[in-house]
């Protein structure tokens, strides 16, 4: 990675993290919790930097430690990031990995129509996209968080694409549901048309589509954050440092307002949408069906009542209308 020069954005964004943190190369300063903004337009927000390179060198895990910058977390925070999240990522590791040992036992030996195999291969690929989801998220109790360092580590790398990285899973996983929600009311209110369409190219072609289009939608949040360096080793002794930068599309603010309107329209809204549309007539179908059912039962049985009454009005005309013998007289 070439280092930005000294009339750079990423020089004065770095410039301006040491004034910020009030500190000086190997000595620590106060923290400050509050944003900092000049006329020269680097902006530093929503961070409070309590620690530099030299205090921070034993928290890297190994000897050349680059600075750690953190921001202090509340206690309520902390439980969050280092208990539940990870818990429940665990959870969900445990149960996806059983979901596609069973899904992949039956897709083999369990002999389906091509309906039933389609929906067993969407299970199968939303149980994939949840797993990757959980592993993706479960760092976050581990990785520091690394704003500057002496050296790029997977940490910095981690910190600054991981929003990416998981909203492109849970953007997958959306719309798999939504092709499974498709998939049902197509069986369920136009079942001949589903015979048709509802196959294994389907389920292959609607997957591949889904997972592509989730990762095009999120390509713009890659540019979120990026990771530059300076190389300060002349001015102050310190050598490169890696830090996070605001990218491009943080830098754009029309840009960034557009593409989150976007995403929320295409990642959000929209599919909320299908699925309401397709539970309705889903569910409507279901009970016209139950209440068919009940009324065909109640035809069913009524006509049942009505000959067995018939039955047995005929036996007992049959019985009443048997001759009584005559009493024998007595010689």
């Amino acid at each position: 990675m070439r280092c930005a020069d000294n009339s750079s954005f990423e020089f004065a964004f770095y410039s301006k993290l040491r004034q910020f943190a009030g500190v000086s190369d190997g000595v620590a300063g106060a923290c400050r919790p509050r944003a900092y903004n000049d006329d020269d337009g680097v902006n530093v927000s929503a961070a409070a930097f309590c620690r530099d390179d030299a205090t921070n060198a034993s928290t890297t895990g190994g000897g050349g430690g680059g600075g750690l910058i953190q921001p202090p977390y509340t206690l309520v925070e902390m439980y969050l990031y280092t208990v539940v999240i990870p818990l429940i990522c665990v959870v969900g590791i445990v149960g996806n990995s059983i979901n596609l040992v069973v899904l992949t036992i039956i897709v083999r030996n369990k002999p389906m129509d091509r309906m039933e195999r389609s929906a067993t291969i969407g299970l199968l690929a939303l149980a994939v996209s949840d797993l990757f989801f959980c592993c993706a998220v479960i760092p976050l109790a581990f990785v520091d968080d690394v704003v500057v360092s002496d050296r790029l580590t997977p940490a910095l790398l981690y910190r600054a694409y991981h929003p990416a990285v998981i909203s492109s899973l849970i953007t997958s996983s959306t719309w798999l549901t939504v092709v499974m929600a498709v998939s049902r009311y197509l069986a369920i209110c136009h079942p001949l048309k589903a015979r048709i369409i509802i196959g294994m190219r389907f389920a292959v072609g609607s997957i591949a589509v889904a997972f592509l289009f989730s990762i095009l939608l999120n390509v713009p949040r890659f540019f979120h954050l990026s990771i530059a360096c300076v190389d300060n080793a002349a001015a102050a002794g310190a050598g490169v440092r890696y830090f996070q930068v605001p990218g491009l599309l943080q830098r754009h603010g029309t840009v960034d307002q557009t593409y989150y309107a976007l995403y929320l329209v295409v990642g959000i809204v929209l599919p909320l949408m299908v699925l309401a549309y397709s539970n309705f007539f889903l569910i409507r179908a279901v009970r016209n069906s139950r209440r068919m059912r009940r009324q065909f039962q109640r035809r069913g049985g009524g006509g049942g009542g009505g000959r067995e009454e018939v039955t047995g009005g005929d036996q007992r005309g049959r019985h009443h209308g048997q001759a009584v013998p005559a009493p024998r007289r007595r010689s």
